[in-house]
């Protein structure tokens, strides 16, 4: 069994929850049978059954709606399209139709032309000594035996490619046979599929037929070299098949648009092989509309293995003869592939695929302090450096970005937004452009009287005016103010400090009266004030123990004109003074 290249399973973006794994069901080209047996296997997201029963009968069944999709080289023609509305082709690979020839004895691979195998098929050359034959052939021995012409009796995509190429070879044929899957053929012994002319060609001496490369060469049959337009005998093999496909240079049409003239048939490059096809996956564009019963997971299995095939699966190519796409065919699958619908909505996208190109992007700053914190917002990531490589899916396209607001500056050069176009090379943008944002401070006073002159000193720089709009040099931040000297007043804080983040913000400072001259009480210098309150307590004090004294002395004695107990009366305290006083007192009443 062939090795199976290695799978690289990186992730599409995680839009979706992957649906559990269902089985897939398709039909059609024998002719890319062999691949599709390879994507089937390698392919683990969900089952995928094939069955290579010819394109004509993919188409029927997918017409039918009894299975998810169906393979042919032909994109539906006119006909097809109306019986089975809302059918989109998405190329999967490339390929060559080889003719293959059982000639015993003969060495070199037989030259033919598209006119001389046209004539071949029309019955009009029957024998392998034709002159026609000889004349391209020169020193080569062709037999005298007659060529038994083997055709497809089925449906076939590879039959299309094949009578396109005789159609445009030869005007009778034109003009009698044409394009068709399923010709009426003027000569030949009729088999069904690609492995039955394939057997019976090798088994018939003198026969000929047409197969894709990959069984010819599988099978070890011999297979010509046919003319191009440049007059150059071309043997098929992958480098000019592929060659073929891309000096063709197609104009795809839209998903839902008339596919039916679009052939790599005829590339004009000097090696490029003549009959290249491309091989389409032919599914419905909206899925819930087409099957009744189909469920968003089974969409969503099917989309994701579209994706795949075209992306992924493209590793597989090569080893089995068929030709890469090339990635303007791959951008347009996948813009055909998101054109898919369920129930009116996107079908989201959640199956392995190649790992995306990376494009390095570079993003500078100039005009920022050093150590200042900016950033680039490039498709949803935050970019945090001046040097960042970014991922992107598509292989050419425009990426959006925008620069979060940088606290104190602003961005002038692309005004916080715009866009680096991708194309599978190394960018680098513009430098960005910093200048510092203006700030709207506004101080103002409260308690001063009209007139009266202050200032605010704003990190060293005096403001004198109840307003002023201050310019800041770094984005963010508190930054102290004080406040100057004001003859009889003061404030109420003479440091404070204002934070600032992009917004105009205000203060005010208050002030109270502070009397300068010297301080007074009761109308008095304050010293002398302070000096009589003190007497005036000091003469209270006596006052009142002179008055208890005297109360205490009139309880004790004898009341006026009765002798003491003791004796005489006592004389006064010339001392004290008590005795006067008392009697004062007495007397006085």
């Amino acid at each position: 069994m062939r090795p199976v290249p290695a799978l690289d399973r990186e992730s599409l973006p995680a839009v979706c929850t992957p649906p559990p794994s269902l089985t897939l069901t398709g039909a059609g080209s024998t002719f890319v049978a062999p691949l599709m047996t390879e994507w089937a296997t390698a392919y683990s997201a969900s089952t995928v059954n094939y069955a290579g029963v010819g394109s004509g009968a993919g188409i029927v069944d997918l017409t039918a709606r009894t299975v998810d999709f169906a393979a042919s080289e032909a994109p539906l023609n006119a006909a097809q399209r109306a019986a089975a509305p809302g059918v989109i082709p998405v190329p999967e690979s490339a390929g060559g139709v080889v003719p293959i020839y059982d000639l015993p004895g003969l060495v070199a691979p037989l030259r033919v032309t598209g006119q001389i195998l046209a004539a071949i098929y029309l019955g009009d050359i029957t024998s392998w000594n034709d002159s026609a034959l000889r004349a391209i052939n020169p020193g080569v021995s062709l037999p005298n035996t007659s060529i038994v012409v083997v055709v497809r009796s089925d449906g076939s995509g590879t039959t299309f490619v094949w009578t396109s190429f005789l159609s445009a070879s030869n005007a009778t044929w034109s003009a009698t046979i044409g394009r068709s899957m399923s010709p009426s053929w003027p000569t030949g012994v009729g088999v069904r599929g690609s492995q039955g002319v394939a057997a019976e060609v090798r088994s018939t001496n003198g026969s000929i037929g047409y197969v894709d490369l990959n069984l010819a060469r599988t099978a070890s049959i011999a297979f010509g070299s046919v003319e191009n337009p440049s007059g150059n005998f071309v043997l098929a093999n992958i480098t000019n098949v592929a060659s073929s496909i891309s000096d063709t240079n197609l104009t795809l049409p839209a998903p839902t648009g008339d596919w039916s003239n679009v052939s790599v048939l005829n590339a004009p490059g000097a090696e490029d092989y003549p009959v290249a096809t491309l091989t389409y996956l032919l599914v419905y564009q909206n899925l819930s509309g087409a099957y009744g019963t189909y469920s968003l997971g089974r969409a969503e299995n099917l989309a994701n293995f579209l994706w795949w095939v075209v992306t992924a699966g493209q590793q597989f190519s090569t080893a089995l003869d068929y030709a890469p796409l090339t990635s303007s065919i791959v951008s347009y699958d996948e813009t055909a592939i998101q054109s898919m619908r369920f129930n009116s909505t996107e079908i989201p996208l959640c199956g392995p695929s190649v790992a995306p190109p990376t494009y390095e992007v570079t993003f500078t700053e100039a005009g920022l302090p050093s150590g200042t914190a900016w950033a680039v917002v490039l498709g949803g990531s935050v970019v945090g450096s001046s040097t960042t490589a970014i991922s992107s899916l598509e292989p050419s396209g425009t990426i959006s970005y925008s620069i979060p607001d940088v606290p104190g500056w602003h961005e002038t050069t692309l005004a916080y937004s715009g866009h680096v176009v991708v194309n599978q090379s190394d960018l680098s943008e513009p430098t960005l452009d910093f200048v510092p944002e203006t700030y709207g401070v506004t101080f103002s006073e409260i308690g001063l009287p009209s007139g009266a002159t202050w200032s605010v000193a704003f990190r060293g720089t005096p403001v004198f005016s109840t307003s002023d709009s201050l310019t800041f040099t770094e984005p963010n931040g508190t930054y102290a103010f004080s406040v100057g000297s004001v003859g009889g007043y003061s404030a109420n804080r003479s440091t404070a400090s204002i934070a600032v983040s992009g917004l105009p913000v205000s203060w005010a400072v208050r002030f109270t009266p502070n009397s300068t001259g010297p301080a007074t009480f009761l109308g008095v210098p304050a010293n002398e004030g302070y000096a009589l309150l003190a007497g005036i307590a000091a003469v209270a004090v006596i006052g009142a123990v002179i008055v208890a004294a005297v109360r205490r002395r009139r309880k004790s004695r004898p009341a006026p004109g009765s002798p003491s107990p003791g004796g005489p009366a006592a004389a006064p305290d010339a001392a004290t003074g008590t005795g006067l006083v008392g009697e004062w007192d007495g007397t006085s009443g």
